[in-house]
């Protein structure tokens, strides 16, 4: 990348770095003072990398007016209370931490040590026998293949290039999101572990069958083998029966048997009863959660990360495998548009689409 350097004075880099650790934090500590140093650096890394706007970046500040519209005519439409605006100020460390990779600042090393944070917390609880739903204060277990996914997706980000990747990152997601036991987060990091491998190792025809046969034969022993990994998928998360009584789909269903042509345009009422979960607003899947917080801005969106994702597919495998991991592990839960990771989204979808340098 452009500005490859280490320098924590570097006032990006620190902002940054403070942002994406005090995320982190929010997540295990129960402490304001780490809530606000969250959006408060990640606004400050917005402010600052405004300053450094140029004229491929532009498109990120037309999304962001478009939400912010949509978002408030939502508000004076349905909702008599500025609840949810949360999601509002996400978007500016979402546009901010974008910019901030798009302009260069990140480098691996930097990248390595964040991946480390959230990888050392989880392994150690592992080893003492936390159990997933307790590693988090505020949030679920689901949170954790979240957390590691994206971290994940930012040091490969940070490599800088789509020869040969490190399989180890991709490997440690996957143990992980398997002890977390969440379905799309186990099937989104295997998918990204597939990418990787054939990243690396599909040069030829017979590496292709080499690798094809690895893995299924390894798939079977583990099914054979390891109780763990059998219950997970038969017994526990993928029995049909389980999948079809899943609340998430009473969610889903609900929403779109009741959704109207205004709740479409300018979003629904988010006191609306079908959509609550568990006494929650939580619907459990970020494209219909932004549909219902941003209307028909959100398929601006989508529109715009579909292209992303075919360009991707032509001019970096990576990417595109980064991005429908993504994508995948955002239908069970709310964690994109907007979430505290979704610069990366922002940041993978725009690299492809303005820079024609990418490619295989």
């Amino acid at each position: 990348m452009k500005k490859n350097t280490l320098s924590i004075i570097n006032m990006p880099i620190l902002l940054f770095n403070l942002y994406i650790s005090s995320t982190f934090g929010t997540l295990i500590l129960n402490s304001p003072i780490i809530d606000i140093l969250m959006y408060a650096s990640g606004i400050g890394l917005f402010i600052v990398m405004s300053l450094k706007i140029s004229k491929y970046h532009i498109h990120l500040y037309i999304i962001m007016f478009l939400l912010i519209l949509v978002f408030f005519l939502n508000i004076a439409f349905f909702s008599s209370t500025l609840n949810g605006i949360a999601h509002i100020v996400k978007i500016f460390p979402a546009v901010g931490g974008a910019i901030f990779l798009l302009n260069g600042y990140l480098n691996k090393y930097n990248a390595l040590i964040l991946l480390l944070l959230p990888t050392i917390y989880f392994i150690v609880s592992i080893l003492v026998g936390i159990d997933p739903n307790q590693v988090f204060h505020s949030t679920s277990r689901n949170m954790i293949s979240v957390v590691m996914l994206f971290f994940t997706a930012l040091y490969y980000i940070s490599l800088n290039t789509i020869e040969k990747p490190p399989i180890i990152p991709a490997f440690m997601l996957v143990l992980i999101s398997i002890w977390a036991t969440g379905r799309s987060g186990v099937f989104a990091s295997i998918i990204l572990l597939l990418g990787i491998v054939y990243i690396r190792y599909s040069k030829s025809i017979l590496n292709k069958i080499f690798i094809f046969c690895l893995l299924i034969s390894s798939s079977v022993y583990l099914l054979n083998n390891n109780s763990l990994i059998l219950n997970f998928f038969t017994e526990y998360r993928f029995e049909p029966d389980l999948l079809l009584k899943d609340p998430r789909f009473e969610i889903w269903d609900n929403y779109f048997k009741n959704v109207s042509f205004g709740n479409f345009l300018l979003g629904s009422d988010w006191r609306d009863n079908i959509l609550y979960f568990s006494g929650s607003g939580n619907v459990h899947n970020s494209y219909i959660n932004s549909i219902i917080r941003f209307g028909f801005s959100s398929i601006v969106i989508f529109a715009y990360i579909l292209l992303g994702l075919i360009i991707a597919f032509k001019r970096n495998i990576l990417f595109f495998i980064l991005i429908i991991s993504i994508l995948i592990r955002s239908v069970t839960d709310t964690i994109i548009l907007f979430g505290m990771f979704d610069f990366i989204l922002f940041f993978l979808v725009s690299k492809v689409i303005i820079d024609k340098k990418l490619s295989h």
